[in-house]
């Protein structure tokens, strides 16, 4: 899955940040991870994606790191990403990368692996 690109800088849904998009984003209403360097992990929804980046739903207010990752649920990949904008509670991530669970020896990922397999079983999946 490539993740290069930029993601929507400003407010979504603005002319002059379509202008700005170099993917198409995809309407979608997914449940994400959202993980951060010092172990917090945050439920999400992501309400947009494209190849590089997406728009997200936080419940919480946080202070988003320079780097994060985002565990999209359904689609068991987990993307490296930082932080573009925010508007809260709608937050707009560029991916850096992404990685499928299902392959992906990363030692880090085995605690995001479990994550994924106990919300499939919940899900009947």
């Amino acid at each position: 899955m490539s993740a290069q690109g930029i993601a929507v800088e400003g407010i979504f849904g603005a002319e002059d940040a379509a202008e700005k998009r170099s993917t198409r984003r995809q309407r979608v209403l997914l449940a994400g991870k959202l993980v951060m360097d010092h172990g917090l992990v945050m439920d999400c929804t992501v309400r947009d994606i494209s190849q590089s980046g997406a728009r997200l739903l936080v419940p919480d207010s946080i202070a988003f790191p320079d780097r994060v990752q985002l565990l999209v649920m359904r689609q068991g990949v987990v993307y490296s990403a930082r932080p573009k904008w925010s508007k809260p509670p709608h937050f707009g991530l560029e991916f850096l990368g992404a990685e499928d669970l299902a392959t992906s020896n990363k030692p880090g990922h085995s605690v995001l692996r479990r994550m994924l397999v106990d919300w499939q079983a919940r899900q009947g999946l």
